[in-house]
């Protein structure tokens, strides 16, 4: 299917695609679209006899469906459509990223300051060379940790990551 013939085209965030290879096509019957919806919405793992099965259809009708499959395209629209659909994915899993590492961030700045102010509150022989440095050192591992400069890969590398903050019990009722 070529970019012409009508089809609209989106340039989302620096990349050209055609939008609706999976529409309905001009030439195709109420019976086809129809059927090529019901094909369409079975995911990955679509089949047209699958759909007929799960659908009630009668089998009797695998013939038309397969050549409506190869007249209209199926495959390559629907192959379309899932590449759309994992780009929708993938984009609303970046944001649950993005907002989670601003949580991050946010927790790492309280612990700095929860950290500040036990320094602060803390008598003088309470406070020891080694506590202080602990405290702060916690806290800029946790942030070194979220920007990936810990040495165990970064957020770009596509693994994720679960962060785990244990508060030491010193800091309890701050």
């Amino acid at each position: 299917m070529c970019a012409g013939a009508g089809h609209r085209q989106i340039k989302p965030e620096g990349r050209w695609f055609i939008s609706d290879e999976w529409e309905r096509l001009e030439v195709e019957t109420n019976a086809s679209w129809n059927a090529f919806c019901l094909y369409r919405d079975y995911g990955r793992e679509r089949g047209i006899l699958k759909t007929l099965v799960l659908n009630g259809i009668p089998s009797s009708r695998y013939g038309a469906w397969c050549k409506w499959s190869a007249k209209y395209d199926w495959v390559k629209r629907c192959g379309a459509y899932d590449v759309y659909l994992d780009g929708i994915r993938r984009a609303e899993r970046e944001k649950e990223y993005v907002e989670q590492e601003r949580k991050y961030l946010a927790a790492t700045g309280l612990l700095l300051e929860k950290g500040k102010q036990k320094l602060e509150s803390m008598e003088c022989d309470e406070v020891t060379q080694n506590n202080a440095l602990e405290y702060i050192k916690t806290a800029f591992d946790i942030e070194r940790t979220i920007y990936g400069k810990d040495g165990k890969g970064s957020v770009d590398d596509g693994i994720p990551r679960q962060l785990e903050i244990i508060f030491d019990e010193s800091f309890r009722d701050l």
